[in-house]
């Protein structure tokens, strides 16, 4: 069996494309062609994360931390992966492994060198497809995939990060890199340009490079845009979200629920999705890489420069906002969330845990006394039934409702001045509710 690395790059329709490949896994099957449900499904990313050096958002999300935790995650991987490839190769004649991460992440000789050396005794070749777009392009792009990983810069200043200098953003060194380790004639690089595509479509482009004949008839075609950009409101704010409440919680040790719930919130009101994220100097972010550009066009391409801005010039002339801002906008807004409490903050949590600790406590002391109502409203514990709860507590934030509050702390604990109705259920001033 023969094995295809597709190594994205990040923003050049990977998404869509890995999307796709897997919604057309059994017919792709069929054709003789594998992907993989065990190393990341729909991108590979298990698979570049084990020969990665450092640890990243990928490892954090998973409560990773250190080198010891992740060699545990990690236990048996190589067997598992040669089992399933000798599995595999019974039925088919090709493997696709697809991560846009093999681009932003493996960049070591030492990395990609591992990747070969762990995969040349498993299959009798093996190739790399990778698709690089204009830097300009490309940035815009990626300022919503940095935001939404608990990035804080404004786009003008992650603008000025995007320099020859980054790995990430020199496409003559990746593919000096891939081309080493791999080998000049097992490296298939392209121009992720829809015009230049195979039917001008990214899918057919992809199979045109597989080296196989497939059947697109048995294909299914239908897939919608996926990780679409954010509009320049919801960037701000989401901006706004990450400065406020950090993405991650301390030590990394995974994602903020509190930064999720806001984001969560941001992204929920249509009249922000307006608008597109456009750069006020493309043009010049561009030029940045005319040199290093040239050089990868001249090792792959004869030299004819394949990056164009003729589409460029069709953009709106209409007012743009800086993220600056837009933030400037929305932070009040952000604000006003946190102190009316639309998602608790994570010191109010944590009285709400110590409430209802103590609650479990006084559960052990109540006993259930006499009078139809509180035998009505409360179980023997002292513990509200469901729908007393229900119509006092809120469903989602299991806070006290509007409408309760003034006879309610926030902790959910009667006051003491409205505690003597709940009188032989609890002592005075902390009747249990929760």
């Amino acid at each position: 069996m023969d094995c295809l690395i597709h190594i994205g790059l990040e923003k050049t329709g990977t998404t869509v494309l890995q999307n796709w490949l897997y919604s057309n896994r059994t017919a792709l099957g069929n054709s003789g062609v594998y992907l993989s449900k065990n190393i990341g499904k729909k991108n590979n990313r298990d698979f570049v994360s084990y020969f990665q050096l450092n640890l990243d958002d990928w490892a954090w999300a998973k409560g990773i931390v250190t080198d010891e935790q992740k060699k545990a995650f990690f236990e048996g991987f190589e067997v598992r992966f040669s089992q399933e490839i000798d599995s595999a190769s019974k039925n088919h004649d090709l493997m696709i492994i697809t991560s846009e991460h093999f681009h932003s992440r493996l960049r070591t000789l030492e990395e990609l060198e591992a990747v070969h050396h762990f995969l040349a005794p498993l299959f009798n070749s093996i190739r790399v497809v990778g698709y690089f777009r204009d830097q300009g392009d490309m940035a815009p792009s990626l300022y919503s995939t940095v935001l939404r990983s608990g990035g804080t810069k404004s786009f003008e200043e992650f603008q000025g990060s995007v320099v020859p200098e980054s790995y990430y953003w020199n496409f003559h060194e990746i593919s000096k890199n891939w081309m080493q380790v791999f080998g000049p004639s097992n490296c298939d690089f392209a121009v992720y340009d829809r015009a230049k595509f195979v039917g001008k479509d990214l899918r057919l482009d992809f199979l045109s490079r597989l080296g196989k004949d497939v059947s697109v008839k048995a294909l299914d075609m239908t897939v919608s845009s996926a990780n679409e950009s954010l509009s320049p409101l919801q960037a701000a704010l989401i901006r706004a979200v990450n400065a406020a409440v950090p993405y991650w919680r301390p030590g990394k040790e995974g994602v903020s629920p509190d930064n999720l719930a806001l984001r969560q919130l941001v992204m929920s009101v249509k009249s922000l999705a307006g608008g597109k994220m456009v750069a006020r100097n493309l043009e010049e972010v561009s030029n940045r890489f005319r040199v290093s550009n040239q050089a990868f066009f001249d090792r792959h391409f004869d030299g004819e420069y394949g990056f164009g801005t003729q589409h460029r010039s069709n953009l709106p002339d209409q007012e743009i906002f800086s993220s600056d801002e837009c933030a400037a906008m929305l932070c009040d807004l952000l604000k006003t969330c946190i102190e009316q409490e639309i998602l608790p903050s994570s010191a109010l949590r944590k009285k709400l845990d110590a409430a209802q600790a103590h609650a479990k406590s006084l559960q052990k002391q109540i006993w259930y006394r006499s009078s139809i109502w509180r035998r009505v409203a409360f179980r023997p514990g002292g513990k509200p039934r469901w729908w007393l709860q229900a119509l006092l507590l809120d469903r989602k934030s299991n806070m006290p409702r509007t409408l309760f509050r003034p006879i309610m702390y926030e902790n959910g604990i009667v006051r003491p001045i409205f505690a003597k109705w709940l009188k032989g259920i609890a002592r005075k001033g902390s009747g249990e509710l929760r």
